[in-house]
């Protein structure tokens, strides 16, 4: 295998997260979390808008949705991180970088 090959493949496992039933993209296990942690329906988390501006989470929600992103994904993430880039997409990317 050459190394393009080995770069490419890395990417598809970020992509990915691996759960008991499957495989589940990160985006849709990001919205599963958060729907179970914040109460809400998942056609009201939108995927380029805050978090802050679509549902209206405030700073204590944002702590206990990284501690629980945290959880699903076993990866340690930073608060700052997230709540600066607090929209679905930017979560995603954050998470899919560890």
């Amino acid at each position: 295998m050459g190394g393009g090959s080995d770069k490419r493949r890395g990417a598809d496992i970020r992509a990915v997260f691996l759960d008991k039933g499957g495989v589940m993209e990160v985006k849709s296990k990001i919205k599963e979390v958060l729907v179970n942690l914040l109460k809400v329906r998942p056609d009201e988390l939108k995927d380029d808008v805050s978090l802050q501006e679509s549902i209206g989470v405030d700073s204590t929600e944002m702590v206990e949705s990284v501690i629980a992103l945290e959880k699903a994904f076993g990866k340690k993430l930073s608060p700052k991180e997230i709540t600066k880039n607090s929209s679905i997409n930017d979560i995603e990317k954050v998470i899919n970088s560890k």
